[in-house]
């Protein structure tokens, strides 16, 4: 495996860090070492979402576009977690929708229910909009956070939440039949993982698959301490090492976001997905993935996708080469725009039964068309 070619900073990220000084972009933004703990620096970061949230969700009117519930379910543990239901306003609240159930990224460490109010009211007021569309609800689950709670709980959550949603889909308004799983990054492991068990259950119980599809947005798949060097001939272009040095999430962010979650066996299956064996992967449903080149993570989304493509399992694919992880933050940079259209049609597409995905081991290359 040699995916190198797209883990070199792309005419864009260099322009785009010209234009804007600033920023600083090729650097650890948030800084990570001013902070004296995890919790401070969590504290900081969820606080500067939460704001930006906000400001967003005001300036474009979403109060009176997007209804809202707040939910507290139960976990195994007897305790409880927020989830939020997000429709479009206007909607017969007896109409069964089908649902994306998102799980947030922040590395396990970060995120909060308001962080992202205004991510989740953009899709449910997006995906019904368009002409020949159907609405969706969306379903944001927010799960516990190292380093208060470390492994497995964030995964429990995960599973314990998707359990509680299937079981009370009639007093929720959703469909039970037509879910869509999904994550950014850190909530792209905890997506997989709930399909990894819900894949094992339904063996297991005899069942079909409850989860029609699931869209993985610069996953995490594969915990540092398993990681398959031993695939590459040259381990210098695994990503995990040719990015290391890549801002946003360079290699002591990586590793702080690793040792928080206190993982005691780094074989888990719960935090390598990535590394199943084809017989416990085989039955996922179809499967959206975008990735970034110059991430970390990039390859742990190539390993799965080709597992998953030679089971003849739908996949769709694709890559925005020389662009590091979450990139996103930079709602201006071109591509973040590309971003938010592959959510959407991510989510489409895994709803939509009888759309194909891409050929295997082909990647759409995400480029603007400015800098190709």
């Amino acid at each position: 495996m040699d995916n190198s070619r797209f883990g070199t900073p792309s005419k864009e990220w260099m322009a785009y860090g010209e234009a804007h000084p600033e920023l600083d972009i090729n650097s650890d933004g948030f800084k990570d070492s001013i902070f004296p703990t995890p919790k401070a620096l969590r504290a900081a970061a969820n606080s500067a979402k939460e704001a930006a949230s906000l400001a967003l969700f005001v300036r474009d009117g979403l109060s009176a576009k997007v209804s809202i519930t707040k939910h507290d379910i139960p976990t195994r543990d007897g305790s409880s977690i927020s989830m939020r239901t997000y429709r479009p306003a206007g909607l017969d609240a007896s109409r069964v929708l089908p649902a994306y159930v998102y799980y947030h990224g922040g590395g396990m460490l970060f995120g909060t229910p308001d962080g992202e109010a205004y991510s989740c009211a953009t899709w449910a007021d997006q995906l019904g909009s368009a002409a020949g569309t159907e609405a969706v609800a969306i379903i944001h689950v927010c799960y516990r956070h190292t380093p208060e709670h470390t492994h497995p709980r964030q995964h429990d959550d995960a599973w314990d939440a998707f359990e509680w949603i299937v079981n009370n889909a009639s007093s929720l308004g959703v469909d039970p039949t037509r879910l869509v799983v999904g994550g950014v990054s850190a909530g792209g492991s905890l997506t997989a993982s709930v399909v990894f068990r819900e894949v094992g259950a339904a063996k297991r119980e005899g069942r079909a698959v409850r989860i029609q599809g699931q869209l993985l947005i610069i996953p995490w798949l594969v915990h540092r301490d398993a990681y398959p060097l031993e695939m590459f001939a040259d381990r210098d272009r695994a990503s995990v090492v040719q990015c290391e040095g890549s801002p946003t999430l360079p290699r002591p962010r990586y590793d702080m976001f690793t040792d928080l979650c206190k993982v005691e066996d780094c074989r888990d299956p719960l935090m390598n997905v990535g590394l199943a064996t084809e017989e416990d992967i085989r039955g996922t449903p179809r499967t959206a993935i975008v990735a970034a080149g110059y991430d970390m993570l990039r390859d742990e989304a190539f390993i799965y996708a080709e597992k998953l493509e030679r089971l003849g399992c739908p996949t769709k694919k694709h890559i925005f080469p020389g662009l590091p992880h979450a990139f996103r933050k930079y709602p201006d940079l071109p591509s973040s725009k590309r971003w938010d259209e592959l959510t959407l049609e991510g989510i489409r597409w895994c709803l939509d039964s009888s759309a194909g995905g891409h050929a295997a081991g082909d990647w759409k290359v995400e480029v603007p068309e400015q800098y190709r």
